[in-house]
């Protein structure tokens, strides 16, 4: 901050004498840093600015989906990644599933770490829609759940302008060779986020990353996230409940 008006010399004179005149006094507590107020207004906030990416809000942070991850886990022969979807659907059995339509997931364990850190459900459920980029939570969040499968990583995509999943970041433009299906998808979800004839907009971000909007970083990184498209075999390994889920 700028000090006008005032010679340093003087001011730091003027210091000088209030500390003989009143004498040390002992550094007041620190005031305990309050949770963010995260409200309709926010969320309304992060889509006006999650509405044009910069490159100040590119991050090298990504999951990316290799063997060489350590964190990620792998079916037996390597051939499928654990991914989790967040959901209402009720419509998934164990075992194989062929989507009708395309899924937005992120790596197993992820969200799971997010969630762990927030133990009342009624919070849990608003923490993970705020992370992965979604709206307020209403009552019909409480039918959420966590479900957890074996995806082809050839069977997925980041929804970004590059959408190869083997690296951890995703710049602004299309790189060579990008195929003119995956720059319609990109149109046509941006369109979806933010066309002012939507009724819901979402903050998304087109970097590879959701974006965080109850986060107290400037890039409000949020999960890494990934498509997987229609028509995909999936093979469901569990249908966890939240309290169940973030327990363990």
């Amino acid at each position: 901050m700028k000090h006008e008006g005032m010679p340093r010399s003087r001011w730091l004179a003027m210091a000088l004498v209030s500390l003989v005149a009143c004498g040390p006094e002992e550094e007041p507590e620190p005031e305990p840093q309050q949770p963010a107020a995260c409200t309709q207004e926010s969320y309304d906030a992060a889509v006006s600015d999650a509405i044009e990416a910069t490159p100040e809000e590119v991050t090298d942070g990504l999951w990316a989906i290799t063997p060489s991850n350590t964190r990620l886990s792998w079916n037996a022969d390597q051939s499928a990644v654990r991914m989790v979807a967040w959901t209402t659907f009720t419509g998934y059995a164990i075992g194989d599933n062929t989507l009708s339509r395309e899924i937005w997931v992120t790596a197993v364990p992820q969200l799971k770490e997010l969630c762990k850190t927030v133990p009342d459900d009624t919070a849990r459920i608003a923490r993970v829609n705020q992370f992965l980029g979604l709206p307020p939570a209403t009552a019909a969040d409480n039918s959420r759940q966590f479900v957890e499968m074996w995806v082809k990583p050839g069977d997925m995509f980041r929804p970004c302008p590059d959408p190869e999943i083997t690296d951890s970041t995703c710049g602004l433009s299309f790189p060579a060779g990008v195929s003119s299906d995956h720059r319609t998808w990109i149109s046509n979800n941006y369109a979806s986020s933010y066309g002012f004839w939507q009724s819901t907009h979402y903050p998304w971000t087109g970097l590879g990353y959701t974006y965080d909007w109850c986060s107290q970083d400037d890039k409000h990184v949020g999960a890494s996230e990934f498509v997987v498209r229609p028509g995909s075999i999936v093979s469901v390994v569990a249908i966890i409940d939240r309290n169940t889920y973030c327990a363990q």
